[in-house]
């Protein structure tokens, strides 16, 4: 249990550095969209776009941890 805790915390980050709403939702978007749920990440000013490096982060953490992903149940049919 503490090993799954400490890699939901590792994960959570890079969705959303710097930890604040506009840099979260373009973070959140951007995994949606690569789930297929969204056809493009669109923000509406400068301040919301991802911070330098987000997406890179978001990959490692993305292929350190695969079983934290719910992509298989995206993809379920409903």
């Amino acid at each position: 249990m503490l090993t799954l805790a400490q890699q939901i915390t590792d994960a959570m980050p890079p969705s959303s550095i710097p930890l604040t709403i506009f840099r979260s939702i373009p973070g959140i978007m951007k995994i949606l969209r690569r789930q297929g749920l969204l056809e493009d990440v669109v923000v509406s000013t400068r301040k919301e776009e991802l911070s330098p490096g987000q997406i890179a982060e978001m990959i490692v953490v993305c292929r350190a941890y695969p079983h934290l992903q719910d992509d298989a149940f995206v993809q379920e049919p409903s």
